[in-house]
């Protein structure tokens, strides 16, 4: 593996692992635009607690719209691998579940 790729990955791995620690949406929100565009294989598997989180009622009720599309733009074709894992793929399908379904606030497009 190259040097560079490597540090790459672990540089985006540990400000990735920070989007799961904070509890404010503000500096999640500034991380994870700060990667955005940064393909990561990692992404969704980092980030999976706090995608698991998206389903609760609780979460649903005070996420940041904006927040929430950086969250799902997670799932890209950079993921394709993670989502092999039944952990990964079942967090994607619920959120698929609740946030894609009539009626729910956050426009598919958006994302």
């Amino acid at each position: 593996m190259c040097p560079i790729y490597s540090y790459k990955h672990r540089i985006a791995c540990f400000l990735l692992s920070h989007v799961n620690a904070l509890p404010s949406d503000h500096p999640r929100k500034a991380l994870l635009d700060s990667l955005s565009s940064i393909a990561e294989k990692a992404r969704a598997t980092i980030l999976l607690p706090t995608l698991q989180a998206l389903a609760e009622p609780s979460t649903r009720q005070t996420m940041d719209t904006n927040l929430l599309a950086h969250l799902l733009s997670s799932f890209d074709g950079s993921s394709a691998n993670a989502l092999n894992s039944d952990k990964v793929w079942d967090a994607f399908i619920k959120i698929l579940q609740v946030y894609l379904r009539p009626g729910e606030f956050l426009n598919p497009f958006a994302v």
